[in-house]
């Protein structure tokens, strides 16, 4: 999984313009820096939801008709046309001076944040993400 915390954005770019480097940057984190299950377990853990994962494999998800990224924003199949996708060389901007602090950091951070926060509410002129609940159900039905 890749990501990038906007500190982290902030902190590469201020530094960027100091040393004054230039050219294009890939601005995430590497591949590898945290795995879905990092990025959802940090979710748990900072909420205190108690919230049970399940895994579900790809070619159920897919046989159900999930959506990869809209409907599972951290899940792309491994082949076909998102083969790559989270894997992004990050190399250059490491060497430039990127640093991706911890996906429990950010989690944690974006949740006292939202509590502290009011969030804007669901524009009417927008596709809602998630998983429909109809399939959410089919597929957790189907691993009992």
């Amino acid at each position: 999984l890749q990501y990038v915390d906007a500190r982290d954005i902030a902190s590469f770019v201020l530094s960027g313009l100091a040393a004054e480097i230039s050219g294009t940057y890939d601005v995430i984190s590497a591949s590898g820096h945290t795995t879905t299950s990092g990025l959802l377990e940090a979710c748990v853990d900072a909420t205190g939801s108690g919230a049970e994962l399940v895994w579900i494999d790809e070619d159920r998800l897919a046989a159900a008709g999930a959506q990869p990224w809209t409907q599972l924003p951290c899940w792309v199949p491994q082949e076909g046309e998102f083969a790559g996708f989270l894997e992004a060389d990050t190399a250059k901007a490491a060497r430039a001076g990127l640093r991706c602090r911890p996906v429990e950091d950010t989690v944690r951070d974006t949740w006292e944040w939202m509590q502290r926060e009011t969030l804007p509410t669901q524009r009417e002129d927008r596709a809602v993400h998630g998983l429909p609940s109809e399939i959410e159900k089919e597929l957790l039905s189907a691993g009992e």
